[in-house]
């Protein structure tokens, strides 16, 4: 008989197989919002399933199995049982929590866990890697003596935001950030010793985690009278104690398609963002030629998590040639990969043919370094930069409201000249890569311009609460768990990204009377009746940005325009009495045609 031991983490499904008693093998797959498909792969591809028993542990999502639970207090005193391990506490560092588990002569005398924040967890700091281009292999070539910097610890989005700046003000390499993240990650996992009142003794770590090295290199620095040792099955540790309880608990496992269950969604709802697309009109854009001999300005925009650049004809304004790329934590590197690109394009129009560059100019946080490598005088901060564009394009502007990668901002202007702003004090919920990574991180998107197509389809979005975007992404994993359609998610994490992007970015009296938004290289339009208690008017969502920036003609313009708005990245929105029209463009462009 084969037993089968299966955990249902927050972001993977792990299985142990026993065959006579010992571990055959075991295998971790992301089930990125789909436990079912993910448990099926497994099951299909090793199991006999008349012959298989099977226990399931985990967290909410194995309510999905029709499968004998247990909790995981009860499978990881069994997989201590396995090893033959009595240690002082457990610690079970997870890709959503951390959980401390006392010890009393084998057995779980006490738990401690953590609130819903993703400070300290492994998707946190997968998600850092990911930005930096990095995983988590390059831990084990980092040598132990990589300086640490100090690092906001109380939230994750703010820590964000810190290893954002340095990566982007060159304070820090990426491996001395990865080093560093790990050290806030031990100093959390000490905070909950310190609360257990565990001191001393002997400590395992289990979970994911344990695969990052410098996480017993920094607990055994932080709490040098603890004993921390990593088992070789701390990765599937409860998956391990689940299989063991198969022979005293376990079930023959059904046939595919009865080992599921529904078990409802327990969320509130939206009504779908399709309803408002008939506001939306998309004007198209034509791009200009190089022509050899001319003259053309480079706008170069160099921001959080992207680096964009454009090169424009003096003579016509017109957008020759354009790239849109990520900075990968690397300002300088990610500005050299744009230029090679724009050169590509220059060369694949006119050959080897000569252009004057006349001017280059650059905005965006790293707008300094990004200045200096170009030698360029021309360098401007982001509100200047959508003022002086936007103005440019129609005349009575008054209201911006931009989202970017790590902040969403708000600027009034009177005559043409910015006279107030606010932005978000660090916090990612409202923000593009707080979108683009839930998506891809949960729920197996790895494009930003497929979200909006995909959120589009949902007839009843999800409403998540929490301001938090850590909490946020806890709501998310948990209407996974329920069974919740992708696109109700997708649709719902867009609403919320809005409505915390007004929360945190918008004054509670604000000018506007209506606001909208692009988000973070995918255009997501956002109607804000922020005069009537923030109630949400209609929401559409288009495909992804070019990189074009075209101004209306007065003939274009209906009657009774309330406001224009400009959209980073891609849009400048022209909102009438009945419709909305966006027109694309970059912010890069926004200081060209001063």
């Amino acid at each position: 008989m084969e037993y089968l031991g299966i955990d249902i983490g927050s972001t993977n499904v792990k299985a142990t197989f026993l065959a006579d008693g010992r571990e055959r093998f075991t295998e971790i797959i992301a089930h990125e919002g789909d436990i079912p498909r993910a448990l099926l792969s497994i099951i299909q591809k090793h199991c006999a399933k008349d012959i298989i028993k099977a226990v399931c542990t985990g967290n909410t999502g194995r309510k999905q199995l029709k499968i004998t639970q247990v909790i995981l207090p009860e499978s990881i005193e069994a997989a201590l049982e396995v090893i033959g391990e009595r240690p002082d506490a457990v610690v079970s560092l997870g890709g959503e929590t951390i959980v401390v588990y006392k010890m009393l002569d084998g057995h779980i005398a006490a738990t401690l866990t953590g609130d819903k924040c993703a400070a300290g967890t492994g998707e946190f700091l997968c998600q850092q890697l990911a930005r930096m281009d990095m995983d988590l292999d390059v831990l084990n070539s980092i040598p132990y003596e990589t300086r640490v910097h100090t690092l906001s610890s109380r939230c994750s989005v703010f820590m964000k935001t810190d290893c954002t700046h340095k990566l982007n003000k060159r304070e820090a390499t990426k491996e001395e950030i990865v080093v560093s993240l790990t050290n806030v990650m031990a100093g959390k996992v000490v905070e909950f010793l310190t609360r257990a009142r565990v001191t001393n003794g002997r400590v395992l770590l289990i979970g994911g985690v344990t695969r990052n090295p410098f996480i017993q290199y920094f607990l055994n620095k932080l709490l040098p009278d603890i004993d921390f040792f990593v088992p070789k099955h701390a990765h599937y540790f409860e998956a391990l104690g689940a299989a063991h309880l198969v022979k005293r608990q376990g079930a023959r496992l059904t046939p595919n398609n009865q080992i599921f269950q529904e078990i409802g969604v327990k969320f509130e709802r939206y009504d779908s963002l399709a309803q408002s697309e008939n506001m939306v009109n998309q004007i198209s854009t034509t791009h200009g030629r190089i022509i050899a001999g001319r003259e053309y300005v480079l706008g170069i925009d160099g921001g959080s998590t992207t680096t964009k650049a454009v090169l424009v004809d003096i003579a016509n304004c017109r957008i020759c040639a354009s790239w849109y790329g990520k900075t990968h934590g690397d300002p300088v590197k990610a500005l050299c990969k744009v230029l090679i690109e724009i050169r590509k394009q220059v060369r694949k129009q006119i050959s080897d043919s000569d252009i004057k560059i006349s001017l280059a100019a650059t905005t965006g946080s790293s707008r300094e370094i990004l200045g200096v490598f170009v030698e360029t005088m021309a360098v401007y901060n982001e509100i200047i930069a959508h003022t002086v564009g936007t103005t440019n394009f129609y005349s009575k502007i008054d209201t911006i409201f931009e989202i970017g990668g790590q902040d969403a901002k708000y600027v009034y202007l009177s005559n043409g000249v910015p006279i107030d702003y606010a932005m978000n004090e660090a916090c990612s919920a409202g923000t593009g890569s707080f979108l683009e990574e839930s998506a891809k991180s949960d729920l197996n998107i790895y494009s930003a311009a497929d979200i909006g197509p995909i959120a589009m389809k949902s007839e009843k979005p999800l409403k998540f609460g929490g301001h938090c975007s850590a909490f946020i992404n806890s709501d998310i994993r948990t209407a996974i768990q329920q069974g919740a359609k992708k696109e109700d998610i997708v649709a719902g994490l867009v609403i919320t990204v809005h409505e915390q992007a007004l929360a945190e970015a918008v004054p509670a009296v604000c000018p506007a009377d209506l606001v909208a938004q692009q988000q973070h290289g995918v255009r997501i339009l956002v109607l804000h009746a922020v005069g009537d208690g923030g109630r949400r008017l209609v929401t559409g969502i288009q495909a992804a940005p070019v990189a074009e920036f075209v101004g209306p003609r007065d003939d274009q313009l209906a009657d009774g325009i309330v406001r224009v708005i400009p959209i980073n990245q891609a849009q400048v929105v022209v909102v009438g009495p009945e419709r909305v029209t966006l027109l694309d463009g970059p912010e890069c462009f926004a200081f060209l045609r001063r």
